[in-house]
């Protein structure tokens, strides 16, 4: 659909709502549309405005659950006609349109920068996050952002976050007066917290206060001034669940959390790496290696498992782009001085317990 439809039928919609179109109608009202047959249902229509009118009638039907209904007085008639009980029940509610979607049932996603989408990446900083929910049960690939997730919720009425800690040095700290930290789920601009800065108005979802970490001097851990985000009327879908972390009117610049070094040292039998450009780690900082190969990887089946231990290697600074692992690196046979795997700096990672409060309307058990 191009944009003068969705104009026509947002409008046909506040019309029978009797209501003013707003920023959260004109999402609700898009994805709702983005996920149905759009090519069946203009098959089935004799004309554009039939068309139209077929996908007003939808949200209507969806948003009052008269779907859900008529499926409920169907499945009922065929349970008398076989002498059972009705194997469905609708929940009704008094109250009619968007709030009787209220929340009834919640889901859990952990999204773990590790896996962060990192196709836009530019520069030696970081500041936008980018990950997405799947309803799928594998493991997500590293670097593409997939949250994996039951399923891919419809009608949010919240969002919930707990505790959680950040990789936010002394350097970062120093640019933060207020000791504050937001959240913006960036796809979800148009809901939430309005702040201004001298640049621009930025909106956030989530206020956090913060004290230095003592496990980790170089993490700070966040605590909640609001655990819940909530959206009324609800939001119709939600698969981008990418953030942005802002301290706490101007997003952060993130130093870089991975990096592809330019030498394996094998010479050294201290295990040295070598980056092409500052790595901003610490001494005991925690590094994964992805992936190591050499032109005879049985024969070093022992030491590559140490150095691909997905738990990751402690590391010590040598110099600004230089790091030593403390494993030597002479023991290898017929080493491969062009494989350059990337190497992920977890103590730069961080991850963030999403609960989301939806109504299944798909579900009426």
């Amino acid at each position: 659909m191009d944009p003068e439809e969705y104009v026509v039928v947002i409008k046909g919609i506040c019309a029978e709502l009797q209501a003013i179109p707003d920023d959260t109608m004109m999402l609700n009202v898009t994805q709702f549309c983005r996920k149905r047959n759009l090519n069946y249902i203009r098959s089935q229509s004799e004309s554009k405005d039939d068309f139209h009118q077929r996908l007003i009638q939808m949200y209507l039907n969806h948003i009052s659950k008269a779907d859900l209904i008529a499926e409920q007085n169907m499945l009922n008639e065929k349970a008398l006609a076989m002498h059972k009980k009705p194997t469905k029940k609708v929940r009704h509610s008094a109250i009619l349109g968007p709030l009787n979607q209220w929340v009834d049932r919640s889901m859990h996603v952990l999204i773990d920068s590790i896996n962060r989408d990192i196709s836009s990446d530019r520069g030696t900083q970081v500041s936008a996050f980018r990950f997405v929910l799947a309803s799928r049960n594998d493991r997500a690939l590293l670097n593409t952002g997939i949250v994996p997730s039951r399923l891919v919720p419809e009608n949010i009425t919240y969002l919930k976050i707990g505790s959680l800690r950040l990789p936010y040095s002394a350097t970062l700290a120093a640019l933060n007066s207020t000791q504050e930290i937001t959240l913006t789920f960036t796809d979800l601009r148009n809901n939430g917290a309005i702040i201004s800065n001298q640049m621009n108005n930025e909106t956030v979802h989530f206020s956090f206060t913060y004290v230095r970490s003592t496990f980790d001097t170089n993490m700070v851990e966040l605590t909640p001034t609001n655990k819940y985000c909530k959206f009324d009327p609800p939001l119709t879908y939600l698969d981008d669940v990418s953030i942005q972390w802002n301290d706490p009117q101007y997003p952060i610049q993130f130093d870089l959390d991975r990096m592809t070094p330019t030498l394996f040292n094998y010479a050294t039998t201290d295990g040295r790496i070598t980056f092409g450009s500052a790595h901003n780690l610490t001494t005991n900082d925690v590094i994964i290696v992805i992936g190591l190969t050499t032109l005879n990887d049985a024969a070093n089946a022992n030491i590559l498992n140490l150095i691909n231990n997905p738990r990751g290697i402690k590391i010590t600074v040598i110099s600004g782009t230089v790091v030593k692992t403390d494993i030597d690196f002479t023991t290898i046979v017929s080493p491969d001085t062009s494989a350059l795997p990337l190497v992920i700096f977890k103590s730069k990672c961080f991850r963030v317990p999403l609960e989301i409060g939806y109504q299944d309307v798909d579900s009426t058990a």
